[in-house]
């Protein structure tokens, strides 16, 4: 029986090109399997795949975490991207576009009600967009370890803010209490309504936008995440 891996065999990295294959492998594989809105929405990788090599092409491979074994398996990920950085939703499937429908609505507000008023450039702003741990590696606190070295090294690379919008509970709780994220809107499933159809209706639950302030959290009280 194999020795089982502890959390100081396991290394936290930022991403590189020869890693997106296994990074996309792993978190297709995760989305697929465990994600509830997927499968509300009737939702696979293989139809979301043309919307997530666009997500590819934009990482921002620096702030990008992964967690690597000894062997250089990828067991974890936490994937980062501009936020300004655009998807094309012409090739992608209906259940594509309602899912990231969502996330456009609450990019909408995070523009006026953020970035308008503190009068910042939305090219300094970093999405914190995606996040998994592989089968068997849950417990090992690596998506904590993950996010924390991504906000790191968010920091040292100068972006201004991060925005995060997730319909996870412990995520949602995480953000709020441990990292300190400031509450920004909330899209609830059953009133998200997207080209006259509500394709969430009747599901509980919601979808909550996070956004921190570096330079605010630089000069405050807030713990900043260290390499």
């Amino acid at each position: 029986m194999p020795t089982p891996i502890t959390r100081s065999q396991i290394t936290i990295r930022s991403a590189t090109v020869a890693d997106l294959p296994e990074i996309r492998n792993v978190s297709l594989d995760i989305y697929d399997r465990k994600s509830s809105i997927w499968r509300y929405v009737g939702l696979r990788a293989k139809d979301y795949l043309p919307v997530y090599e666009q997500i590819e092409r934009h990482m921002d491979l620096n702030t990008c975490a992964i967690a690597v074994l000894p062997n250089g398996n990828v067991v974890g990920f936490f994937i980062t991207l501009p936020w300004v950085a655009k998807l094309d939703f012409t090739n992608a499937n209906k259940a594509s576009r309602d899912v990231h429908g969502i996330l456009h609505s609450m990019d909408s507000w995070f523009l006026d009600n953020v970035l308008a008023k503190k009068r910042r450039s939305p090219k300094t702003v970093l999405r914190l967009l995606a996040n998994g741990t592989a089968d068997g590696y849950e417990g090992l606190g690596l998506n904590q370890a993950l996010r924390s070295y991504a906000v790191a090294k968010a920091i040292q690379a100068g972006w201004d803010m991060l925005v995060a919008e997730t319909a996870e509970p412990m995520v949602q709780r995480l953000l709020r209490d441990v990292d300190k994220f400031d509450f920004g809107s909330q899209v609830l499933y059953d009133e998200f309504e997207i080209d006259g159809q509500r394709p969430f209706k009747g599901r509980r639950g919601g979808v909550v936008l996070f956004y921190t302030d570096l330079a605010s959290q630089l000069s405050s009280k807030k713990p900043v995440a260290r390499l």
